[in-house]
């Protein structure tokens, strides 16, 4: 029971319950599961018992199965059972049955067998008989055998001869050359061949090259720099330099200052525009200020106009348009005059508008004298020295020279007082360069009483001004003798030793020698701070036993400070 079904082999077999295909007395069911038989195709059946036409062992359905056999006919027998059978024809022994071969014509037979038995023509060698190939002008030969032979053209390789597409209405033919309108040349791609759109006006060519202009600007075998386009080429170029005027002058290669829209070299060149300085810029685009018809820079540069601030502008134009002063009215501009104190104001209209002094009438404002150094100002007073007072012709200015204390100007007239001397206007009766109203007096009284040598005189100098030297000198005294200085500050004239004491005896100094010489010189500062006017009053009395009372007497003498 290898089943296991209650039920011996024999009788399942009996029974019809299990199969026994190969008569083995075992159920097929067991043959399988214990792998005394193969079931390749899992039906239950075991191989040896399934059909095997090409008798490898192997059932048909799983030769077929497997791809160990085809079965293009799908009848359920390997291909190589039909034809072996006769069930199915192979005429090219290929081994597959005819009726599954390509067969355009539908005549049984295996195109490449038509064309190998020469039943059917195959042109272009592509195993297709010619009568199932397409033959679009029905001249019975293929198209591309048309093509291929150059019986027929193929412009747009579409395989189809070039009249058909035309005859079909596949390819226009606008200008009935016979070649399809997309094979043209179309460089516009607006379905119009090139030479139909300049024929009919649709596109220009101005170059008469046979393509349309865009058609040159867009593949740059024509440049188009004003974009209008029309190729440069055609354009107007009047300098010749390959650029359309236009171009040159928004390039600013060229220049049109008279927005003709001819380059400016060009209207010259053609007489158009006259051009008398050759600068290369149209007359009539020059400046000319003063509309006399010839560029300012040439009036300039002739000597018509002046220009003297270098502005390329003529003078009577700055001074007319207001960029200029002219304060003089001599035509030059006021920046070009001199001025020399940088006021804005020329030089000579300062002087003569007494805005600066002249004192040297040299034609340069005294200041301007003075800071260029042609002028001295020693006293910075900005009067040139060599116009202030210069008494003593030092090069100096008084008022310097005394300020300085190179001179003294002790009356305080502004005037060095060796000036005052030498010109008169004050005495020096003792010549020591000092005017005398600036001395201190010095006065003789008289009242001297004689002694040996007659009357014995004292006499006084200096200047009597706070410091200075002043000295008391006794002489025509007898010599080797003593004297006494009487000293006070007034004067009495009183009788003394029959004689006359003159001063006061405020002060007396005796006691001093009269010397060898019969000469006593006292020499002292004179104080500061004695009051203009003060006046002191000397007189020495001398031992002499020649004069009456053995005393001699000098005259008086009164001293009057400054």
């Amino acid at each position: 029971d290898c089943n296991s079904n209650g039920v011996p082999d024999d009788c399942d077999i009996a029974a019809g319950t299990s199969l026994d295909c190969n008569s083995n007395g075992v159920p097929d069911e067991c043959d399988i599961a214990a792998g005394t038989s193969s079931d390749c195709n899992s039906n239950g059946v075991p191989d040896e018992c399934e059909t095997d036409c090409n008798s490898n062992g192997v059932p048909d359905d799983c030769d077929i199965a497997a791809g160990t056999s085809q079965d293009c006919n799908s009848n359920g027998a390997p291909d190589e059972c039909d034809i072996a059978a006769g069930t199915s024809v192979d005429c090219n022994s290929n081994g597959i049955p005819d009726e599954c071969e390509g067969d355009c014509n539908n005549n049984g037979v295996p195109d490449d067998c038509d064309v190998a038995n020469q039943t059917s023509l195959d042109c272009n060698g592509n195993g297709i008989p010619d009568e199932c190939e397409t033959d679009s002008n029905g001249n019975g030969a293929a198209d591309e055998c048309d093509i291929a032979s150059g019986v027929s053209q193929d412009c747009n390789k579409n395989g189809v001869p070039d009249e058909c597409d035309i005859a079909f209405g596949t390819s226009a033919d606008l200008n009935d050359n016979g070649i399809p309108d997309e094979c043209e040349g179309d460089c516009n791609n607006n379905g119009v061949p090139d030479d139909l759109d300049i024929s009919g006006g649709t596109s220009q060519d101005c170059n008469t090259n046979g393509i349309p202009d865009e058609c040159d600007i867009a593949s740059g075998a024509s440049q188009d720099c004003n974009t209008n386009g029309v190729p440069d080429d055609c354009e107007v170029d009047c300098n010749t330099n390959g650029v359309p005027d236009d171009c040159d002058i928004a390039a600013g290669t060229s220049l049109d200052c008279n927005s003709n829209g001819v380059p400016d070299e060009c209207d010259i060149a053609a007489g158009t525009s006259a051009d008398l300085n050759t600068n290369g810029v149209p007359d009539e685009c020059e400046a000319d200020c003063n509309s006399n018809g010839v560029p300012d820079d040439l009036d300039i540069s002739s000597g018509t106009s002046q220009d003297c601030n270098s502005n390329g502008v003529p003078d009577e134009c700055d001074i007319a348009g207001g960029g200029s002063l002219d304060l003089n009215t001599n035509g030059v501009p006021d920046e070009c005059e001199a001025d020399c104190n940088s006021n804005g104001v020329p030089d000579d209209l300062d002087i003569s508008g007494g805005t600066s002094q002249d004192c040297n009438s040299n034609g340069v404002p005294d200041e301007c004298d003075i800071a260029g150094g042609f002028s001295g100002d020693l006293n910075a007073n900005g009067v040139p020295d060599e116009c202030e007072g210069d008494c003593n012709s030092n090069g100096v200015p008084d008022d310097l020279d005394i300020s300085s204390g190179t001179s003294e100007d002790c009356n305080t007239n502004l005037i060095p007082d060796e000036c005052d001397i030498a010109s008169g206007r004050s005495l020096d009766a003792n010549s020591n360069g000092i005017p005398d109203e600036c001395e201190g007096q010095w006065i003789d009284l008289g009242n001297g009483l004689a002694g040996t040598h007659g009357v014995p005189v004292l006499t006084g100098t200096g200047t009597q001004i706070g410091g200075d030297t002043v000295t008391l000198e006794l002489s025509n005294a007898l010599e080797n003798s003593t004297a006494g200085l009487f000293v006070g500050f007034s004067a009495i004239n009183i009788p003394f030793k029959q004689g006359i004491l003159v001063p006061s005896p405020d002060l007396i100094v005796s006691g001093l020698p009269t010397g060898p010489a019969g000469v006593l010189p006292l020499a002292a500062p004179w104080p500061v701070g004695i009051p203009p006017g003060f006046s002191l009053f000397y007189q020495y009395w001398v031992v002499d036993p020649a004069a009456p009372k053995n005393l001699a007497g000098t005259n008086g003498l009164q001293s009057i400070s400054p």
